[in-house]
């Protein structure tokens, strides 16, 4: 969430870029996406996965719409993140060398 103005440039920490999309992103290897409906940064994910398939980077996207950022690690409370960790795992087994 953002309260008052948005920077016109995203946030640089040490003069480097803090977001993957300021950085080189060619050398990319396959990439999963997921993505929840609640997420503030859902948005910016997005925009990263349209730049790396304009590179001609493989990615998969996965989205969750009642989710919130992070609800992967809950898999004990919440039913969805035990699916988002399966899709995690199905995609490194078919990925992953």
């Amino acid at each position: 969430m953002v309260l008052g103005p948005v920077p016109a440039r995203r946030p640089q920490r040490g003069g480097e870029p803090v977001s993957p999309l300021d950085g080189p992103l060619e050398r990319t290897p396959p990439t999963l996406l997921l993505t929840a409906g609640f997420d503030p940064l859902r948005s910016e994910a997005e925009e990263y996965a349209a730049r790396l398939e304009s590179l001609g980077v493989p990615v998969e996207r996965a989205h969750f719409p009642g989710q919130i950022h992070g609800f992967a690690r809950f898999t004990g409370v919440i039913g969805q993140a035990a699916d988002a960790l399966r899709t995690v795992g199905d995609f490194l087994r078919r990925t992953a060398g």
